[in-house]
């Protein structure tokens, strides 16, 4: 089994609600979970905890 992690970077502007980021990263997920991936999500606009994020990234790396 891979492990993935995946960082969902987008933000809400006055011209743009990120939900294209979103969308992608949507996709990629359901596409992936499918596929039998492993995977571990962190959306930074609703805030995140940098050890948790270190986690993640040693996790993905196994």
């Amino acid at each position: 089994m891979k492990n993935i992690f995946i960082i969902n970077a987008g933000q809400a502007f006055t011209h743009s609600g990120g939900e294209f980021q979103n969308t992608l990263t949507k996709w990629t997920t359901e596409t992936l979970k499918e596929l039998g991936f492993d995977l571990r999500v962190t959306s930074i606009a609703k805030g995140y905890d940098p050890n948790q994020e270190i986690e993640n990234f040693k996790w993905q790396t196994l």
